[in-house]
């Protein structure tokens, strides 16, 4: 099961290298058409947002596929327990999104009576992650990973 996994852990990842090295290859071309003035900045634009959208889509679709795939290689028992496994993660995400908002709230209401700027979530996000990183002990040898 475990070597299944990987390959389509393996397939995914590639597919997913492809289509970033293939948008960056575009989001150049579209510059440098830009820059020699056969479009216009706003068709660059466009165009970069278009190929952004149809990668991200690109990239959803393959995930999907790879799912089915997996769980098709799955007997009823193991579906089962892996969708159980889904609700919960969904469950736990729902909870961390919930206390993000709560923490936004009562920082909000303290700024609000001291009169200054809210946070945006995006910056109660960022604190979040410094916390989690710095709470956590770095490993001695961190591994490295090789591209080819």
């Amino acid at each position: 099961m475990d070597n299944v996994t990987d390959a389509f852990k393996n397939v995914f990842l590639a597919g997913v290298g492809a289509l970033a090295l293939g948008a960056e290859k575009s989001k150049e071309l579209v510059d440098d058409l830009v820059a020699k003035g056969q479009i216009t900045v706003e068709q660059g634009k466009d165009m970069t947002d278009s190929l952004v959208s149809r990668g991200a889509e690109a990239t959803t679709r393959i995930s999907d596929e790879l799912l089915a795939a997996r769980l098709r290689s799955m007997t009823k028992e193991q579906r089962d327990e892996y969708a159980a496994k889904v609700a919960q993660m969904a469950v736990s995400v729902t909870e961390e999104e919930a206390a993000k908002q709560a923490e936004v709230a009562e920082v909000e209401a303290i700024q609000e009576q001291q009169g200054e700027k809210a946070p945006t979530a995006e910056a109660v996000d960022a604190v979040e992650t410094v916390k989690t990183v710095t709470e956590e002990e770095a490993p001695e040898n961190p591994p490295t990973f090789h591209i080819c």
